[in-house]
């Protein structure tokens, strides 16, 4: 019955905050990222590596280390067909927009990629915010095409590998993984309607 439940209100919000697929409704304003010339790029890239790093007595919010990689964001998702507030709602759930995190398992930067991912995909630098992410998108958008554009199952595979939405598709049950897919949902959801306030 839990199991019913979760899964009408996992759909029910999919529906909700236009999740069947990945782009965004039309009616959703959504912001706008600011602009970045290409000579700019290399200095914008090291302005979010260094502001979005927190020193010694230094605290930024996540709003304001939101403000300051947003563009680089939605240049990286533009740049390989993502909805870039599905990216946000990646790089709000993995980093919290830091890109000086690495986890306990070795996952990298505002996307937390895996080095051995990276290497993979043919991805650049993953300690170079843009290029972390425009990979973490790239990792994205290959589970969300290997599962025929079921988000829920591609946001799984982004956090799992293949192993928990390879069973839940054989098994036709959700993911384990219930508990990130939400958390980057509801992260989607806010940027869609309050922009970088979080």
């Amino acid at each position: 019955m839990i199991k019913l439940k979760l899964t009408c209100c996992l759909v029910l919000a999919a529906f909700w905050l236009g999740c069947a697929t990945t782009s965004t409704p039309a009616t959703v304003q959504r912001p706008k990222p600011a602009k970045v010339a290409p000579k700019k790029k290399a200095a914008a890239n090291k302005k979010a590596a260094t502001s979005t790093s927190t020193g010694p007595g230094v605290a930024i919010s996540s709003s304001q280390r939101c403000m300051e990689v947003q563009s680089i964001i939605h240049q990286a998702s533009t740049e390989v067909n993502l909805e870039p507030a599905l990216m946000v709602g990646i790089v709000r759930t993995e980093s919290n927009f830091r890109n000086d995190v690495t986890s306990k398992a070795g996952a990298k930067g505002l996307s937390q990629v895996m080095p051995a991912t990276a290497k993979a995909k043919k991805c650049g630098d993953l300690n170079d915010p843009y290029e972390n992410v425009l990979c973490g998108a790239r990792v994205l958008k290959a589970f969300i095409d290997y599962y025929k554009g079921d988000l829920l199952l591609g946001l799984s595979g982004y956090n799992a590998g293949h192993g928990m939405p390879g069973k839940a598709k054989r098994t036709s049950e959700l993911p384990a993984n219930t508990g990130y897919i939400e958390k980057v949902l509801w992260a989607r959801a806010r940027y869609l309607s309050r922009g970088c306030d979080f």
